[in-house]
C-alpha cells in the first residue's frame, strides 16, 4: 500500500461525516476528525469536507462531499486518486469455477470478489473499463486456457486504444485457505504480474 498521507475529515454535516468515514474505513485508510476551523485542517495532505466548509486558503488536496456518487467503486477511485494520482488501472482475472477478480489503482485494492459466470465477469469488466482512468490493463490468468480465451475475446470487442489485455502465467499465484479467498488472492497476484499482450 502507498505511503500513508495525513487525511483529515472536517465537517459538521452529519451525513457527509458518515459517508466520508465509511468510505475511509472500508478502504483501510487512517484519518483524523476535526472541525472545519481547527488549525490542524490546514496541515492535511488530503481534506475531506463539504464545499461550503472548505477553508478558502487551504492549499492541499480535497475530496468534497458533493463529488461523491452512489457508486462505491467510483467513490473509492476518487478517494485513492486524491491520495496518489496515477494513469493506470490494473485488473486481474483468475478463471475457474469461481472466477476471481481484483482491481488495483495506485497500489490500493479498489475492488475484489468472485463470479460464477463468464458473462457476469465480462459485464463487470466493461464497467471497470469505463472508470475515468487513462489506461486500463486487464490481466487474465492462463490456468484454464479456453475460459481465458473466451473472456479475452469477448472483452476485446469493446476495447479503446488505451485499454490492454494480457494473458498471464498464473503459476504460483494461488494462496489463501478458503476457495473464494484463493481466487481473489490469485486475481490480485495476476493483476500485478506482467503478461503477454492478447490479440
Amino acid at each position: 500500500m502507498p505511503l500513508q498521507k495525513k487525511v483529515v475529515v472536517a465537517t459538521v454535516n452529519g451525513r457527509a461525516y458518515f459517508r466520508f468515514t465509511e468510505l475511509l474505513t472500508k478502504a483501510g485508510i487512517k484519518f483524523e476528525s476535526a472541525l472545519p476551523w481547527d488549525e490542524k485542517v490546514m496541515y492535511a495532505d488530503l481534506l475531506l469536507t463539504t464545499r461550503e466548509e472548505l477553508p478558502r486558503n487551504f492549499k492541499g488536496r480535497t475530496l468534497l462531499y458533493e463529488e461523491l456518487t452512489d457508486e462505491s467503486i467510483l467513490d473509492r477511485l476518487l478517494l485513492f486518486s486524491r491520495i496518489k494520482a496515477e494513469d493506470v488501472l490494473l485488473i486481474g482475472v483468475d478463471p475457474g469455477k469461481n472466477i476471481g477478480v481484483a482491481c488495483i489503482y495506485a497500489g490500493f485494492l479498489l475492488w475484489e470478489g468472485t463470479f460464477d459466470d463468464v458473462e457476469d465477469v465480462v459485464s463487470f469488466l466493461h464497467r471497470l473499463l469505463d472508470l475515468p482512468v487513462k489506461y486500463h490493463i486487464v490481466r487474465i490468468g492462463d490456468g484454464l486456457p479456453d475460459m481465458a480465451e473466451r473472456i479475452a475475446s469477448e472483452l476485446s470487442e469493446r476495447l479503446e486504444k488505451t485499454d490492454f489485455i494480457e494473458i498471464v502465467d498464473e503459476r504460483g499465484t494461488t494462496g489463501g485457505r478458503k476457495r473464494s479467498e484463493k481466487d481473489v488472492r490469485a486475481a490480485y497476484r495476476i493483476a500485478v504480474r506482467k503478461g503477454r499482450e492478447y490479440g
